[in-house]
């Protein structure tokens, strides 16, 4: 039952209560971050004066996110953010919602070139922006290029680079199709996903942007494609990066061998599944 009453205190009991009865993970947090959201109090404010009342708008948008939630869409959706690498990124459903595994790349990618050492890296396929921009800022003289099929995206990306004082080259194009430049560095986290596995994907991934997902009949499409692009732009020693599947490991090896790639390294991502390779041209 929906409470009579303006206080934060009484909405945050009924949110928990619905979202913990539609089985929603991680519901207290959700329905704190929701609230704080609507009313533009943080946390602390929050819990330092929870009977705070709430105007009639707050409630009723409040109302409409958590109902949402229970629904399956991403709390990342709802509060238009989510953190990557120890900073917040606007993302919204035109982008995917950033995975705390990609930033593994971002580390690898730091353990591979000095603080003080320039180079050039090609962000294919940016989304967001989340691993051109953190790699800009950590590697402050590193020259940042990102490209995204979806215009869309891009405008996310270029938002999240003005948020955080970022220096990176955008463009719209297909992977890298429109470089022309030797470079320093590749990396990408492309859809990996088989066609035929879409349609079962658990609940909240239904919320994502399809071509954001979907990596054609094998999930190794557009990898397969990049890495012969990879190896015709990149200079010799250039390092090629790649997240992919799970179970796309081995295919992945051979992708880069058949190649010419050396040196080939596969990582595994914080559940212990070999997700993530780096490559030496």
């Amino acid at each position: 039952m929906k409470p009579q009453t303006q206080q934060a205190d009484q909405w945050l009991v009924w949110a928990k209560d619905l979202m913990k009865r539609k089985k929603v993970e991680a519901f207290s947090r959700a329905s704190e971050l929701l609230l704080c959201k609507v009313s533009q109090l943080s946390l602390v404010q929050l819990w330092a004066d929870p009977q705070t009342k709430l105007s009639a708008k707050a409630i009723e948008e409040y109302r409409g996110l958590v109902e949402r939630r229970c629904l399956g869409e991403p709390l990342a959706y709802l509060l238009g953010e989510k953190e990557f690498y120890g900073r917040s990124f606007f993302v919204t459903r035109d982008t995917l919602i950033p995975r705390p595994e990609t930033e593994h790349l971002v580390d690898w990618i730091k353990e591979s070139f000095g603080e003080d050492e320039a180079f050039s890296f090609y962000d294919v396929g940016c989304g967001s922006g989340v691993i051109a921009i953190s790699v800009a800022l950590e590697r402050p003289k590193s020259k940042a290029f990102a490209v995204d099929l979806s215009e869309a995206a891009l405008k996310v990306a270029k938002k999240n680079a003005d948020f955080h004082g970022a220096s990176v080259h955008w463009i719209h194009g297909d992977l890298l199709s429109k470089c022309n430049a030797p470079l320093d560095c590749v990396v990408a986290n492309l859809p990996y996903i088989p066609s035929s596995q879409i349609s079962g994907l658990q609940s909240e991934l239904g919320f994502e942007p399809r071509a954001a997902l979907d990596g054609g009949d094998d999930g190794l499409v557009y990898i397969e494609k990049l890495t012969g692009q990879a190896w015709s732009t990149l200079k010799p020693e250039g390092l090629y990066f790649l997240e992919f599947g799970s179970d796309q490991a081995d295919r992945v090896r051979v992708i880069l061998e058949q190649q010419g790639f050396k040196d080939i390294t596969i990582k595994k991502d914080l559940a212990g599944c070999m997700r993530l390779s780096r490559a030496i041209r």
